[in-house]
């Protein structure tokens, strides 16, 4: 993981969260964003996002 970013794009106190992560892999480098009241859950929801993107990219197009 080369980049991790929180803000809160709300307030009080079920305020959402946003995470945006930046993984670089094989020399490419992917964004992943999530969003929750819970920063774990925005956390993962955005490295997962970010891990979908690179199988998409390695393997999406190969039979």
């Amino acid at each position: 993981m080369e980049d991790y970013t929180l803000r809160a794009i709300s307030s009080g106190e079920d305020a959402q969260g946003e995470v945006n992560v930046k993984v670089k892999y094989n020399g490419a480098k992917y964004i992943g964003k999530g969003m929750s009241t819970d920063i774990v859950e925005a956390s993962i929801n955005a490295y997962v996002h970010a891990v979908n993107k690179i199988v998409i990219m390695q393997f999406g197009g190969k039979k």
